[in-house]
């Protein structure tokens, strides 16, 4: 789901889930969200904070819910940083 600047990824259920699904941990902030298109990857997103709370704040366990930077809500402001 997206919103704004967020990509948001709710991991809820802990069967059926893919060899390549995986939740961050403590100190994993900055890491990537990618998105596969025609064998190529592309960065959409950058690790920001977890909401922990359906799991009583324990992270990274099933039904925390992600929060990534989305990076097309900063591509300006990369653009022009970057120039």
């Amino acid at each position: 789901m997206t919103s704004g600047q967020w990509i948001r990824f709710k991991f809820d259920n802990d069967q059926g889930y893919s060899p390549l699904e995986g939740i961050r941990g403590p100190g994993d902030s900055g890491g990537p969200a990618l998105l596969k298109i025609n064998n190529t990857l592309y960065i959409v997103g950058v690790s920001s904070w977890q909401n922990a709370e359906p799991t009583e704040w324990q992270e990274s366990k099933h039904r925390v819910i992600e929060n990534y930077s989305r990076i097309s809500y900063f591509k300006k402001w990369i653009k022009k940083t970057m120039g």
